[in-house]
């Protein structure tokens, strides 16, 4: 199962003079809560001599998820054993990517407002968060400019427990996809509090003499489907074939079809899809019922993926944890609309494992389209 939170609040905050400013811009004190691009970048000044981090140069994201109905599904039982996954998705914008560079996503320790201001907004808004200001409107400002992170904690019986999560890239601009289990797992408890994240180049890469370009992301603002998310995913198979028998798949001369699937679903609904399989060409036999509607279970091994009909990209792609279930009367996966954006289609994909090979079903008969 996979359940995606998107973002409450984002922001891109600057420490010094960017492209597409004037050099008396004090960009440090410049709000962008409302734009539709986050900005992970850093420049290197045309004096060709780098100051210090704090003062110019750099900019960073800030991301702020709501944890309470998290929070809430966890403590009852709901989801269990889950992995979280922050996910930003690039702009692939037409900049020099260099040859190796690393994001860190570290969770912050103070609290920040969003605001409502742009980078281009002229004259600037002010109000919100800033390099120097976690709400410039309330006079509260940072402890550290740049933001108050919380990079690790000795927490008992744990001992020391480091929330740095990474993601290296190598001649490459891409997707952000970084496992934050370990600082999700403790905000949920308490061990630490949940002001949201930072995404950063690494302290080192920010201080050091190279350029590393302009690594842009959409943001919560955007009007695409390239919203950023937490993506909360666990195992939630259940694998009960009582007296049904397995259908044979070994020589993948089978096929897997749906019963009941809507042409639209409301999004805060919980849906359970029924699979089916079958083999293409049944043996005649003297009976009283087709032997097509004898229901046969596929193998366990039998996992289900959501793509953007579109776009045909992947929104959830096949994993151990999208398998599907068993129960006595036949395959079954539970799936919550609200994971999915509003007025897209989408259709869903199959692959069965059996042995050295893999049998994948995308033919666009299973769509649907999630409404309000």
């Amino acid at each position: 199962m996979h359940i995606f939170y998107y973002p409450t609040k984002d922001a891109t905050i600057y420490s010094g003079s960017t492209p597409g400013k004037i050099e008396s811009t004090d960009v440090t004190t410049i709000n962008t809560g409302l734009d539709e691009i986050l900005e992970v970048d850093k420049w290197i000044p045309d004096n060709g001599t780098f100051p210090l981090v704090d003062t110019n140069s750099v900019s960073r994201v800030l991301l702020y998820f709501d944890n309470t109905s998290l929070s809430s599904s966890v403590a009852d039982g709901t989801i269990t054993n889950p992995t979280y996954s922050l996910k930003l998705f690039s702009t692939d914008t037409t900049t020099e990517v260099p040859l190796s560079y690393t994001i860190n996503v570290i969770p912050l320790s103070s609290s920040w407002e969003m605001g409502i201001g742009k980078k281009d907004n002229n004259p600037i808004q002010k109000d919100g968060v800033t390099w120097q200001w976690r709400d410039v409107s309330g006079s509260e400002n940072w402890s550290n400019p740049g933001g108050d992170i919380v990079s690790s904690k000795t927490i008992s019986p744990l001992g020391l427990v480091n929330f740095i999560s990474s993601q290296t890239f190598e001649y490459e601009k891409n997707d952000i996809n970084v496992d934050v289990t370990q600082a999700v797992k403790h905000q949920i408890s308490g061990n630490i509090d949940n002001h949201g994240f930072i995404v950063k180049h690494t302290t080192g890469q920010e201080q050091s003499n190279t350029s590393y370009g302009s690594s842009k992301f959409f943001s919560r603002d955007t009007h695409t489907i390239y919203v950023p998310k937490l993506d909360v995913s666990w195992d939630d198979s259940i694998f009960n074939t009582g007296s049904l028998t397995g259908l044979s798949v070994i020589d993948g001369d089978f096929n897997i079809y749906m019963r009941g699937v809507n042409e639209a679903y409301k999004q805060d609904s919980i849906e359970r899809f029924n699979v089916y399989g079958r083999r293409r060409i049944v043996s005649s036999s003297f009976s009283t019922t087709s032997n097509y509607l004898d229901v046969k279970y596929l193998p366990e091994t039998t996992y289900y993926s959501i793509k953007d009909y579109k776009t045909n990209e992947d929104i959830i792609p096949f994993s151990s944890n999208t398998k599907v279930s068993c129960g006595s009367n036949g395959n079954y996966f539970n799936f919550r609309m609200s994971t999915l954006q509003l007025e897209r289609m989408y259709k869903i994909l199959y692959k069965v494992v059996s042995g050295d090979n893999v049998y994948i079903f995308d033919d666009n008969k299973f769509s649907f389209k999630v409404v309000k």
